[in-house]
């Protein structure tokens, strides 16, 4: 019997976000803070509001986030020079090493990903999972 696509697409799901916890937790990070670390990384410093608008995460979401973050040492907030009532946000080292460690984990997972279909459909694949994305809504991260 064959399932629904969006069965399989749950199931795949499920089980990267496992895999990823999985490898993230070793270094005390959370999976959702990956995708934070990685992209205040490249753009060197972020305001919360870009954080959540460029993710396409809740404001209070990352808020919370980005408190857990800081406890952990991993980011520091300062005030904006334009805004005073915003605050920027920045890795510290610990940050920094955490961001390395969550490029790491997500290359192991993108090499047993492509292990698993030939690589003439990555590329088709890929596409695929975008267009699929980009129909429910999603996009790619602005930041």
């Amino acid at each position: 019997m064959k399932r629904p696509l969006f069965h399989l697409l749950m199931h795949t799901g499920k089980l990267l976000e496992d895999r990823v916890r999985k490898g993230l937790s070793t270094a005390g990070i959370h999976h959702g803070q990956g995708r934070v670390l990685e992209a205040i990384a490249r753009n060197g410093e972020l305001s919360q509001i870009e954080i959540a608008e460029g993710l396409h995460i809740e404001r209070a979401t990352v808020t919370n986030m980005i408190q857990r973050m800081e406890k952990n040492g991993l980011i520091a907030r300062s005030k904006d020079a334009g805004d005073q009532r915003a605050k920027r946000v920045r890795l510290t080292a610990a940050g920094k090493r955490a961001e390395a460690h969550v490029k790491k984990v997500w290359d192991e997972v993108e090499r047993d990903i492509r292990k698993s279909i030939p690589e003439d459909m990555v590329g088709p694949t890929g596409e695929m999972l975008t267009k699929i994305r980009n129909g429910l809504g999603g996009a790619d991260p602005d930041v």
